[in-house]
Formats: structure tokens, sequence, C-alpha cells
């Protein structure tokens, strides 16, 4: 399956208490009944929940203005305990079994946790409590680290999905690096 990063989206107070706006590229990657305006599909998360949502959009005007209804939204935001300036990100994979094109949606709801040499560094929301467990870890950048990469290894080592963002001189994010521990914790 190839996984396609559809976007990512800062929150933003009204995106928390009514609707996330959606980005106009993104319905490409959804496929409306002839003549609806609104489509279902469900999306995984990072622990294997599957959301429920509902995206629309506008059948005036110039331009079509897709939302995530609230009344699908708003239990993820609820669950997820979101905060303006957390952030969304969405994929979607997508394979050709024979000509079937099978897609299959991911959400992610991530928190910055710190900059580490000039770039945010994102947590997903249900590792949070173990983050504010690590010892001698704080939410923000900690000065007490004598090098920066002591501290995005003690998060890997906790098995945490972390992501930094590499960003333009504008602020638009160029990729994402994702990085994830490799060993397994087994008892011996």
């Amino acid at each position: 399956m190839e996984q396609v990063h559809l976007f990512t989206k800062k929150l933003k107070p009204t995106h928390i208490s009514h609707a996330l706006s959606f980005p106009t590229h993104a319905l490409e990657a959804f496929s409306f009944p002839e003549g609806a305006h609104t489509v279902r599909f469900e999306a995984v998360d990072a622990t294997d929940n599957v959301w429920g949502f509902c995206l629309s959009s506008r059948l005036t005007g110039a331009y079509p203005k897709p939302v995530l209804l609230r009344s699908s939204w708003h239990r993820f935001v609820e669950q997820k305990g979101l905060v303006p300036d957390d952030r969304v990100v969405f994929f979607m994979e997508r394979s050709d079994e024979a000509k079937g094109m099978i897609r299959r949606y991911k959400v992610r709801a991530q928190r910055k946790v710190m900059i580490l040499m000039g770039q945010d560094v994102w947590v997903d929301v249900e590792d949070l409590p173990l983050y504010d467990e690590i010892p001698n870890l704080e939410p923000s950048f900690s000065s007490k680290m004598e090098n920066h990469f002591d501290w995005l290894a003690e998060l890997v080592k906790f098995n945490f999905n972390v992501t930094i963002d590499v960003q333009n001189k504008e602020g638009q994010i160029g990729s994402s690096i994702p990085f994830k521990s490799t060993e397994s914790c087994s008892s011996g």
C-alpha cells in the first residue's frame, strides 16, 4: 500500500468548537456519490481505533469550502482532548488490488512538545500521559539537556511516535520526518 499525505492542519478555536475546515485539494482523495455533497468515511488513528467522519462541501458558490461536520468531528476532538494549536494529520493509503483501488484513511492527533534545532517536534496525543511521566523532561524545551538529541532519544526509547517537521524559511512544512523505535521490549 502506498501512503499519501493528504494534509496537516493546526487547529484554531473554531476547529475545536465547530467544524474542521478541509483543504480543497484533499477532496481528490474522496469519491463523492453522483450529485451528493457529503461523503462518509472512516479513518484509523494511532491506536487503531476507527473514527467515522462526514465530509461536506457547498453545493453553490465559487469554491466548495469542504468541512468535516461537527456531528462527526466533535467526538474525535473530545476523545483526544484536542486544544487550539494541536494539529491533525490525514493520510490515505491506497492499493491497486486488481484495479479495484482500495482506499483507507488514517488520522493522527498531535501536540507540539518542543522545538529542536529550530524545528517543531510533535507527539501523538495518545502518548502524552506517558510523555508527562518521563523523568527530567518537560513539555517545552528543556535547557537541562546538554544535547537536544538526548531528549529525542528518550522519546524514541519510550516508543513514542515522534514527528519533526522540516520547514522552509516561510514556515511551510516541506516534509515530516517520523521517528520510531525499532527495538522491541521483551522480558528475559
